[in-house]
C-alpha cells in the first residue's frame, strides 16, 4: 500500500493542507504534484502557535501585543536600565527592578509552556 504524503502551508494568514500525488496535475496552466486531500475523516489536527510581540519603535502610537498583565514587568526593565545610567546610577535599585523583570519573564515562560486547547473549524477549500 502506498503511503500518502500530506503537507501543510500558510498563505495570507490561512493554513492549507495538501497531499502529494504520483501524477502531475495541471490546474489553470500550472503543473503540480500537490492536490487537495483525497480523503476526509475525523482525525484531529493539532496546531501549536507561538506569537511574538511587535517591535516597539519608540513611536507613541505603537501598542505592544503583550498581554496587559505583563506591562508592569516591561516597565520594571526600563526603570532598571534608568538606574544603570551613569547620571542616576544606583545598582542596588537597578538589581531590584531587574529581578522584578525576570519574575515576569519566568511567569511568561511558565504560561507559554502550559498546554492551550482551543477549538476552531477547518473549512474545506478546493485548490
Amino acid at each position: 500500500m502506498a503511503t500518502i504524503v500530506k503537507n501543510w502551508f500558510i498563505k495570507n494568514g490561512e493554513i492549507g493542507f495538501v497531499e502529494k500525488s504520483a501524477n502531475a496535475t495541471t490546474i489553470q496552466g500550472v503543473s503540480t504534484n500537490y492536490v487537495s486531500p483525497t480523503t476526509a475523516g475525523t482525525n484531529n489536527v493539532k496546531i501549536h502557535y507561538t506569537g511574538r510581540p511587535v517591535a516597539m519603535d519608540g513611536v507613541a502610537t505603537t501598542v505592544s501585543s503583550l498581554p496587559a498583565h505583563y506591562h508592569k514587568y516591561l516597565v520594571s526593565k526600563v526603570i532598571a536600565e534608568g538606574y544603570k545610567d551613569p547620571r542616576n546610577i544606583d545598582l542596588a535599585t537597578s538589581q531590584f527592578f531587574d529581578a522584578e523583570f525576570e519574575k515576569g519573564v519566568a511567569r511568561g515562560r511558565k504560561e507559554g509552556k502550559r498546554e492551550y486547547r482551543g477549538t476552531g473549524m477547518i473549512k474545506p477549500v478546493d485548490f
